[in-house]
């Protein structure tokens, strides 16, 4: 009964795609990106009153690494599952070596979003999951129960602590971690209240450049949540105007203490970025402890919620830096908790 979960994705090689900000416009300058996603496991916790599923027919309590790269492959190829699980490419099986070969496929590369479904590419298009340049699935939650007399109503949300199983066991928490990365600077840089020169060493944890986003379907309009979940030496958020004097606003949005932003600079005078309007910048959820928004709400008898996923590499991030060489691994843990009526 214990659900460990992960999602893992390699991040090879991934050099600095660089990003120019204007009212309307995003624009990366591309140095030899290649990020390749390795792979998917997905961590499911808390399930004693909700089941989960990548194709609304087979419902299971957590969900393998093969039916979350499934469900990478229905956005990304337009593939489809049937109900006996298997994914179907014009009418025939693809089988797990061919699956292995289309998820490496998909190429990483620094995007940017405001409000987590209208991905932006490098020439102010809208990236589609099928550019592969991100990595976008759905997920489908219902409750144990399929009779409306249980009366049974659940909300869902992803979990930033270890729980507590009925039968003892435990989960671990919601993290997006990635091992160091030391980049050997060309140029100067200032990262927060640091001054650095060319040849000196910074350390950069490429999974703090990761941004993903949670859009439960249900909404008549499109609404989703986009997290940042920072862990060791996080450079900073969003490279912004701000200059309002909180030392920790400083920290996470001031361009010219944003490691990316001052480092290409240097690096390229002739191109400089301009930077963000802090008022414009995206809003994100940095921790998962407190009030956080949930994820979906189910009730027994009622159909499957369907919950849309998406991963990015930020382009405004202070750690989306050049010479990132290590990969990022994702566990997503997600808890239910009772809604009283009345």
């Amino acid at each position: 009964m214990k659900l460990y979960r992960k999602v893992f994705m390699g991040v090879l090689s991934l050099l600095l795609v660089a990003v120019t900000f204007t009212t309307t416009t995003y624009a990366w300058f591309k140095i030899n990106s290649n990020a390749n996603v390795d792979g998917f496991e997905f961590q499911v916790s808390g399930g004693e009153g909700f089941q989960v599923s990548v194709d609304g027919h087979n419902y299971y309590r957590d969900l393998s690494l093969r039916q979350i790269q499934k469900a990478i492959l229905v956005k990304y190829k337009g593939f489809t599952i049937n109900e006996n699980e298997e994914l179907i490419q014009d009418g025939e099986a693809v089988n797990d070596s061919q699956i292995e070969s289309l998820i490496r496929e998909i190429q990483l590369l620094p995007r940017t979003s405001t409000n987590g479904f209208d991905i932006y590419d490098n020439y102010n298009a809208r990236a589609l999951p099928t550019d592969g340049s991100y990595v976008e699935f759905d997920v489908y939650f219902k409750t144990n129960s399929t009779e409306t007399m249980d009366e049974l109503k659940y909300d869902i949300f992803l979990s930033g602590k270890e729980i507590l199983l009925n039968d003892g066991s435990t989960v671990a928490p919601t993290s997006i971690t990635s091992e160091v990365t030391n980049v050997s600077l060309k140029a100067k840089m200032i990262t927060g209240d640091r001054s650095l020169n060319p040849k000196d060493t910074i350390e950069v944890y490429s999974a703090n450049a990761m941004r993903m986003s949670i859009q439960d379907n249900t909404s008549a309009t499109p609404q989703a949540t986009i997290y940042e979940l920072p862990n060791e030496r996080d450079l900073g958020s969003y490279a912004t105007d701000y200059n309002g004097g909180d030392s920790n606003l400083d920290r996470l949005y001031n361009a010219d203490k944003n490691a990316m932003f001052t480092y290409y600079n240097n690096l390229r005078p002739s191109a400089k970025l301009n930077k963000m309007r802090y008022e414009e910048k995206p809003e994100t959820i940095r921790s998962l402890d407190g009030d956080i928004p949930r994820v979906t709400r189910i009730q027994s008898g009622e159909e499957a919620k369907v919950v849309t996923f998406r991963l990015w590499l930020e382009g405004w991030d202070a750690d989306c830096f050049d010479g990132l060489d290590k990969s990022i691994s994702v566990k997503l843990s997600f808890d239910s908790k009772t809604v009283e009526e009345g």
